[in-house]
């Protein structure tokens, strides 16, 4: 039966199919939650639930982002006033950020 399903679920445009997708995530509250990226494991979620409560219970905990910027260019040797793009490859999480002329 779920065979049959799938294949005809496959018939469908692929604008059809992600609708469909969406609306089944939207009836299990349990799995996803509501404007949960659905491109975010249920782990990745979890880090940044903890993270906002942890900041909402100590505001001050938080980082401005112009040091994170500064912290980034640091850590990675890019200098904020080089217009040369930075790639990372999500297929390749072990790669190191690099610039490109």
């Amino acid at each position: 039966m779920h065979a049959q399903l799938l294949e005809q679920i496959r018939l469908l445009p692929s604008k059809e199919q992600v609708e469909l997708v969406e609306e089944i995530l939207e009836g299990l509250p349990d799995v996803v939650e509501e404007n949960t990226d659905p491109n975010l494991s249920l782990e990745e979620v979890a880090e940044l639930e903890r993270r906002i409560s942890e900041f909402d219970a100590d505001p001050s905990s938080g980082v401005p982002w112009s040091e994170v910027q500064r912290e980034i260019n640091k850590r990675f040797g890019f200098n904020p006033r080089d217009k040369r793009e930075c790639h990372l490859s999500r297929d390749a999480p072990n790669q190191r950020l690099r610039q490109t002329d």
